[in-house]
This record gives C-alpha cells, sequence and structure tokens, in this order.
C-alpha cells in the first residue's frame, strides 16, 4: 500500500506553483516538524530562510541509523529521515524554505512547544507546529489538557501564529500539526484576529486531541469550524481525546493499534488520504473510554490525578521516554516504591479513577 514517501516520489516533479498545496503536503510537513533545524547547524538563525534542498544534506550526511537511535524511541526518525532525503531530491520540496525555527522547553511552567514556517511559495507559508516530542514535561503537559482550557504551548502558538502573519502579512497561510501539534494548530487559529483569520485557508488537525468544552462551544472556536480538517486513523486513540469541531475524516492505515498515529502508516492515493466510513471497534473504544467515561470525573479529580500520575514519573529522575527505556527495570521499581510510598486517600482516587477509565465490564453496547 502506498504512503507519504511513495507520494514524493510520484508528485515529486511537480512544484507548488505548478500543483496547489494538498493534505498529503500537509501531511509531510508536519512529520517534518519534529527535525531540530537548530541541531543541523551549528550557528542556526531563525531569521534565515533554509531551503529543504540544503537541510536535507546535512540531515542525512550528520545522521545515519546510530545516531537516529539516540534522538529517542517514540518518533519515526527512520523514515522522517528517507522523507528528508526524497524531498532534498525532489523538485516539489527542495526549493521550500524554513524560517523563524523555535523549540522551547520549559520545565518551570512544563511547557513543551516547537513551531516553524515552511514558505512554499512566494505566495503561501504553512505554519506548522510540533507534537509531542520525548521530554516527559511535554508528556505531562499533554495531561493537563484534560483539566484546562489552556496550556502553556497553546498560548505560546497563538503568539506565534499572530507573530508569522504580522512578519509576513502578504502570504496566505495554512496552519497545520500532528498529535498534539494539531491541537495548537486550532487552538492558535481560534485566538487570531478577524484580519488574520481571513488569511488563513485552511486548519489541519493530523490526529490530535480535542478541548475542553468551554473552548468547543465559545464564539471564537465557531470562527474556525468550516475551515477545519480533522484527519484521524480507523483505530484513532490520540486524535478521539476530549471534544472536536470542523470536518472529519477517518483515514486507512496499515498500522495496528496505537502504532496508527504514526502518519507513515496512513494510506495515499493521488493527493488524498484513503479514507473509511467509520471507526474499528478498537476505534470505538477508544471513543468510549476517552469521553464518555472521562465526562464522569470532575475537573478536580482529573487534576488530582494527573499530578499524583506525574509526581509517579518524577520520581524515576527520568528527563525524557529514552532515559526510562533504557533503565526501565530501575524506573519500573521507583514507580512501584512511588506508589507504594502514596496515603491511603490518594490510592483510593488513582484506582477509583482508573477503574472507570479501564473497565470493560461496562461498556457501552
Amino acid at each position: 500500500m502506498s504512503n507519504m514517501l511513495d507520494y514524493i516520489d510520484w508528485r515529486g516533479d511537480l512544484t507548488f506553483e505548478t500543483d496547489a498545496f494538498n493534505e498529503v503536503d500537509n501531511f509531510i510537513f508536519c512529520m517534518l516538524s519534529y527535525v531540530d533545524f537548530n541541531r543541523i547547524y551549528d550557528s542556526y538563525n531563525p531569521d534565515v530562510k533554509i531551503s529543504i534542498k540544503d537541510a536535507a544534506e546535512e540531515f542525512v550526511k550528520t545522521h545515519d541509523k546510530k545516531s537516529l537511535k539516540a534522538l529517542g524511541v517514540i518518533i519515526p526518525w527512520e523514515n522522517i529521515r528517507k522523507m528528508l532525503y526524497k524531498m532534498g531530491k525532489s523538485q516539489r520540496f527542495s526549493p521550500v524554505q524554513v524560517s523563524d525555527f523555535t523549540n522551547e522547553i520549559d520545565y518551570e511552567r512544563e511547557m513543551q512547544f516547537c513551531a516553524m514556517t515552511f514558505h512554499l511559495n512566494a505566495d503561501e507559508m504553512l505554519v506548522c507546529f510540533r507534537g509531542t516530542d520525548e521530554t516527559l514535561v511535554a508528556w505531562k503537559e499533554d495531561f493537563r489538557l484534560s483539566y484546562l482550557n489552556e496550556i502553556p504551548a497553546q498560548k505560546r502558538a497563538s503568539e506565534y501564529l499572530l507573530q508569522i502573519a504580522e512578519k509576513f502579512p502578504d502570504k496566505k497561510i495554512y496552519v497545520g500539526g500532528h498529535s498534539k501539534g494539531g491541537n495548537l494548530a486550532k487552538y492558535s487559529s481560534v485566538c487570531v484576529t478577524d484580519e488574520v483569520l481571513e488569511r488563513i485557508d485552511a486548519i489541519y488537525n493530523n490526529d490530535g486531541p480535542g478541548f475542553l468544552p468551554d473552548i468547543v462551544s465559545s464564539e471564537r472556536f465557531a470562527r474556525i469550524e468550516r475551515k477545519v480538517k480533522n484527519f484521524v486513523p480507523q483505530s484513532s486513540l490520540v486524535g478521539q481525546m476530549f471534544l472536536h469541531k470542523g470536518q472529519r475524516i477517518i483515514v486507512r492505515s496499515n498500522y495496528r493499534g496505537v502504532y496508527q498515529h504514526d502518519i507513515f502508516g496512513w494510506e495515499i492515493k493521488g493527493t488524498h488520504a484513503v479514507t473509511v466510513k467509520s471507526f474499528t471497534a478498537s476505534g470505538e473504544l477508544n471513543h468510549e473510554i476517552f469521553n464518555t467515561r472521562i465526562n464522569g470525573m470532575t475537573l478536580d479529580e482529573r487534576r488530582e490525578f494527573v499530578d499524583i500520575f506525574c509526581n509517579i514519573i518524577d520520581s524515576t529522575g527520568a528527563k525524557n521516554l529514552l532515559d526510562l527505556s533504557e533503565a526501565r527495570a530501575k524506573s519500573a521499581a521507583l514507580v512501584l516504591k512511588s506508589y507504594g510510598e502514596l496515603e491511603k486517600e490518594k490510592k483510593q482516587l488513582m484506582q477509583s479513577c482508573l477503574t472507570r477509565l479501564f473497565d470493560l465490564r461496562n461498556l457501552k453496547k
């Protein structure tokens, strides 16, 4: 089955001037957002535009299979390396320029934020937000989506989109992201002025989580609804968390279970994703767990559950998922020790929340 890599082979000879930006291009750039452009160059200047051609040459030259493993455990680095290599050789992608790359990890505010702008041609640009990376601070921030109307990365994304719109005032804008990046794409678009919103052609949320009711029911959110495209695989987990508005497009994936979150498994035909009419049984179960059931928990319960869970993870001393993976036995022991030392009331809260979320006996028929 064909995927994004095949698409680059098929359409790579067609520039953005001759063939318009489409949903598959969106997938490609959103996966490219996981590359740290400031690490490719020793003296990176966000105000200087870098071509995909030059970035590809540097990345491929400095990242072999061994060094890719050191980048982490959840991002599909080998496929990203293949994709960037193909992009650098294609007429469609090689002249595209990257500017205003920023990657911010703030341990005090517990914020992970990364964004960049891809200049497709003289008249159009894609503002792209990275999803959750390997850092544990990123995952802790994600969990807080369950009880906060605004997390720090959302506020920062709003500032970034407005900054880019002002910096390049004559360009049509696309906004997109994968995973949490898709959530940031929608949230930042909600916050812009009417003038900037008029310039936004489409907002792409690629299997990203949604929002609490206060956000999706707001007048501000209603402004962007017609521009939003929510792409989710048929067994989506992340993309079914919380509430969404906008067009929902269910994509066929060649991967199974949670691995469908990886866009490289999504089937492509021509300039579109291959779609299906409904979710699989596991996709329906994910919706049940992360919507119907989580709605049965108060915001205070969610907050306390997340705080306890994050404190347990902090007890391992790990900074990222690679740390946890490389010392999994030690990490597991520290987690168990930390849980065992919890006060009785906190243990009861954890057990109650987990039972309500994952008790398979009470599934909706």
